[in-house]
């Protein structure tokens, strides 16, 4: 398909998607969102609206439903002075008919993440809002009309530290991350219901045995339905001559040096299955540590 081309009064592109087809797509500026056939041709746009003063970074961010039928915006209003409130929208992705729109209950967001359900017609969005948190919402179109609220319970719609990071194939888990703890959540769908939580300790991290200077979860993906693939970053420590030989040195890491740490995990049998490489291989001998990119 044709890259868009973001027209020039509206400055750099911030986002873009391709529909599951192929044949279409989207792509978002600060200031408009338009629709482009499989040629690149405009088929509509949306304008946002003039813009006040901005007060800090921030990106829009637009995406298809998993059917194709709707193309859902993320517009941080507040932060560029349009709107006392950000806007979540939903648009007919064969017209630009606007389905409903959301004005969220967030103190300003810099940016967020979709997360198109399998069953592709219910969304995630993930609204990141520096040190107020995250803020995370369910929306689903109904008989041409936006349901919405946040998620995981509708009254609260603060994440707290919480990030999410994956869905299950099958759409019945979501993966997050907590930044200040290092700690993984696996949460039911749709219920929000915390079926499990793992912590940096039982990935066997001990800051002082190992001679780390810091450790902290940084992803978590799905491989499949039953396992995922759990990424941990840090920092080695420094080594005195009499220490014994850490894990990581023994792998290739140096002294004050960055790392990673892949482990998989099984979902459903809430098991620690050991450490893998970045493709959730776990055959022969794995090391804990590898070096950091």
């Amino acid at each position: 398909m044709t890259a868009p081309t973001p027209p020039d009064r509206n400055g750099d592109l911030q986002s873009h998607a391709t529909g599951p087809d192929g044949n279409q797509a989207v792509y978002a500026t600060a200031d408009v969102l338009v629709g482009v056939d499989r040629s690149g041709k405009e088929r509509w746009r949306y304008d946002f609206g003039p813009r006040g003063k901005t007060m800090g970074n921030t990106r829009t961010s637009c995406v298809y439903s998993g059917d194709g039928a709707v193309v859902w915006l993320y517009r941080p209003d507040m932060y560029v002075g349009r709107s006392e409130t950000d806007r979540w929208i939903a648009l007919d992705a064969a017209t630009g008919t606007v389905l409903g729109e959301a004005a969220l209950p967030v103190p300003g967001g810099h940016g967020a993440i979709h997360y198109p359900h399998p069953d592709g017609v219910h969304m995630l969005l993930d609204v990141g809002c520096g040190q107020d948190g995250t803020y995370t919402f369910l929306g689903r179109i109904n008989r041409g009309h936006l349901d919405w609220s946040a998620w995981p319970t509708a009254a609260a719609p603060m994440f707290g530290n919480l990030s999410i990071t994956d869905l299950s194939a099958d759409g019945r888990h979501v993966l997050a991350v907590s930044f200040d703890d290092g700690a993984v959540t696996v949460i039911d769908f749709p219920s929000g219901t915390v079926a499990w939580r793992l912590d940096l300790a039982d990935f066997g991290f001990d800051l002082e045995r190992d001679r780390l200077e810091t450790v902290f979860v940084w992803d978590a993906r799905f491989l499949d339905e039953r396992t995922a693939l759990i990424a941990c970053n840090g920092e080695t420590g420094g080594l005195d001559e009499d220490d014994d030989e850490p894990d990581w040195a023994a792998s290739g890491v140096g002294e004050c040096a960055d790392y990673v740490a892949f482990h998989v995990v099984d979902v459903a049998s809430r098991r620690l299955l050991g450490p893998a490489d970045a493709t959730g291989a776990r055959d022969g001998d794995r090391p804990r540590f590898l070096p950091g990119s």
